[in-house]
């Protein structure tokens, strides 16, 4: 019971910055990850419980309804489509971009997973009117969402995001009617719609997106120089940060100790419990993070470093932990998160 309350009690809503919703509903972490594992090799899976309240294709094309009429009451032309490493971050991303195509926009979709900055830079870069980025951010492995960014590389306007909630309307049959219909002819008609997404080379962005940051570096031959100094560990907690942020390191002169078990992208994101947040600034993301380069470093290697740092799944947050000064550190601890 408490899974159909769970999966049926409400419907999912356009929050602050984006949607965010459980994708599935049970208590048990065993079967939270049986119930993933379904969901990575299907968009649809009626082996799991998902309804009103669960982020899934059905309340994904309902939200993209509103997005799509407001996007063309607002006369935009160009939407671009990325995605993070997250269970069936990949296919709504591609759902989302045939169905956008059905409204006869012309639609860029990243030829591999990316990082929500790299998803902003795109836009600019490709001239585009909006981005739509498959990620739940922070939240545990559990979630998926939709981030949505204007052509300005921030997020819509209070006034905006009231405009596109309005655009779904309040004709439910209608968009049901909408949705199904477009699902039909999407399995009829795969291949054509696919043949009319623009492609974006993501490694092409990441390395443009890495040049455009270095604009901002005032003086880049003493950063250089100061940068060969620094001892640091790195990880990305299993999501899309590693690719950008080595290459960003690389650029600066600056060797980090990749903490393997977690740079590499996971779905699972399996050095976490099921409920476990990935906010940067949680305690036990941290310690976790700590713990995971003591076991492949060893602690004498931990005490060598002037920090740890580490970016949320899709890389717009980051993480550092440094060591507390030896004085203070009967009350902060020996380590401490001090900033994100």
């Amino acid at each position: 019971w408490y899974e159909i309350l769970e999966s049926f009690n409400n419907e999912i809503f356009y929050g602050t910055s984006s949607i965010r919703a459980k994708m599935v509903c049970s208590l048990e972490s065993n079967q939270t990850l049986k119930d993933l594992k379904k969901l990575s090799s299907s968009s649809f899976c009626d082996d799991v419980l998902q309804g009103t309240n669960t982020f899934n294709p059905v309340t994904l094309l309902i939200f993209a309804i509103g997005l799509a009429n407001h996007s063309k009451k607002s006369r935009y032309k160009r939407i671009v489509i990325g995605y993070d490493n997250r269970i069936q971050s990949k296919s709504f991303a591609t759902m989302l971009c045939d169905f956008f195509l059905t409204f006869g926009f012309r639609t860029y979709l990243f030829d591999h997973m990316c990082s929500s900055p790299e998803l902003v830079f795109s836009i600019k870069k490709l001239g585009a009117d909006l981005g739509v980025m498959i990620t739940a951010s922070h939240n545990d492995k559990r979630f998926n969402g939709i981030k949505v960014f204007t052509k300005f590389g921030g997020q819509p306007t209070y006034k905006e995001k009231n405009q596109i909630v309005h655009a779904i309307g309040n004709n439910y049959k209608r968009n049901l009617e909408l949705i199904s219909n477009f699902l039909k002819t999407r399995e009829q008609e795969k291949h054509k719609l696919h043949s009319n997404h623009i492609r974006i080379n993501s490694e092409e962005i990441s390395t443009k997106y890495i040049e455009y940051l270095f604009n901002f570096i005032s003086d880049i031959p003493i950063v250089k120089k100061n940068s060969k100094k620094l001892k640091i560990g790195f990880c990305s907690i299993n999501g899309t940060g590693y690719k950008p942020a080595s290459k960003l390191l690389k650029k600066l002169g600056i060797s980090p100790l990749y903490i393997h078990s977690m740079i590499r992208p996971d779905p699972l994101f399996s050095s976490f419990k099921s409920n476990q947040t990935l906010e940067p600034s949680n305690s036990i993301v941290y310690q976790k993070i700590i713990s995971e380069f003591v076991k492949e470093y060893g602690k004498k290697k931990l005490e060598t470093l002037d920090a740890i740092l580490f970016t949320d799944p899709d890389s717009d947050r980051i993480g550092l932990v440094c060591k507390v000064p030896k004085h203070q550190q009967h009350i902060l601890g020996k380590y401490r998160f001090v900033s994100g």
